[in-house]
């Protein structure tokens, strides 16, 4: 119906991206930045009693080639998902296929209102992504150099409504895993290292004068491992991080 009051059911067949960008941004325009090639498909519901506000909600599916919610979170690439619009203007995507880093990614996004905007919520994982890729957002051309395979598993949100959508606009938890990480001038493999071997030398001069106060014969190093036998090759197998986005200063165990 169209009087007294509005009251449209319309369906939206298999629509190039662009063209339904185009159409949205008159009544609707999104929040996050969306480019083509793409396709969306849809069920719109548009209400306006008389005399009362205009109300509308949305579901369907969305494909797009890219999409970016912040300059501080990475690209997301080739997205395959579907969405969920409400008269709230809460707006809901499951995520089915999509690439960030060139890994996988899967789960769902929220924004709690797009107008005006809210409160971004994703809760998802991603693997084997390149890890400078996640970090670029942070730190800038200087993470193209980084490498190293990494995945994530993310309960994290961003505020979209601050003036300057930064590093504090984080919450959340994440759990990231990275292998064979470099850096342009930085080993962090060979720093862990000698900074275990420090600490490992000072124990085994402990244990030294230790056994030397019980009056036994303290045990020599074997020459050929450059003083610091067995002990010093191979000391860093595995490194298990905890970062805590849920308040500033952040922390790290």
């Amino acid at each position: 119906s169209l009087v007294p009051d509005i009251g449209l059911q319309l369906r939206l067949l298999e629509t190039p991206l662009e063209t339904a960008l185009r159409a949205a941004e008159s009544v609707l325009p999104l929040p996050v930045d969306v480019h083509g090639p793409g396709m969306v498909r849809a069920n719109i519901r548009v209400d306006q009693p008389q005399g009362g506000e205009l109300t509308y909600e949305a579901d369907g599916e969305l494909t797009a080639a890219g999409v970016r919610a912040s300059e501080i979170l990475p690209p997301v690439e080739a997205l395959r998902s579907t969405f969920a619009l409400d008269r709230s203007g809460t707006l809901d995507v499951r995520i089915h296929e999509a690439q960030v880093g060139g890994g996988p990614l899967t789960g769902t996004a929220r924004i709690e209102s797009i107008q005006p905007l809210g409160e971004l919520t994703f809760d998802g994982a991603l693997e084997n992504a390149t890890l400078g890729t996640l970090l670029a957002g942070f730190v800038g051309p200087r993470a193209e150099g980084i490498r190293g395979p990494a995945g994530l598993r993310a309960l994290m949100s961003v505020d979209l409504s601050r003036e300057v959508v930064d590093a504090a606009a984080l919450g959340g938890r994440l759990e990231l895993t990275a292998s064979d990480v470099t850096a342009p001038g930085w080993d962090l493999e060979d720093e862990l290292d000698t900074k275990l071997g420090e600490k490992l030398a000072a124990i085994r001069q402990i244990k030294s004068l230790i056994d030397e106060l019980r009056g036994r014969e303290p045990r020599r190093e074997d020459p050929q491992a450059g003083g610091g036998g067995a002990e010093d090759r191979d000391l860093l197998d595995r490194l298990g991080l905890k970062l805590d986005f849920n308040a500033l200063p952040w922390t790290l165990e």
